[in-house]
């Protein structure tokens, strides 16, 4: 998904707002799409090429 996006727009950072907050917001489901502290997140470390390298399932974001 974020290789597409990444191809529809400007940047990066757009394309991973594309491909994860704008969904997570058009389908309602409040508390996801984002990282912030107290969270929950599945995280995933893309290389410069865009291709998964890790994934981390329910990880626990908090500080």
């Amino acid at each position: 998904a974020v290789r597409v996006a990444a191809r529809a727009g400007p940047g990066v950072a757009g394309a991973l707002r594309r491909a994860t907050a704008v969904p997570a917001r058009f389908l309602g489901l409040s508390g996801h799409g984002r990282l912030r502290v107290g969270a929950r997140a599945d995280l995933v470390h893309l290389s410069d090429a865009l291709e998964v390298r890790r994934v981390w399932r329910a990880a626990d974001w908090s500080g």
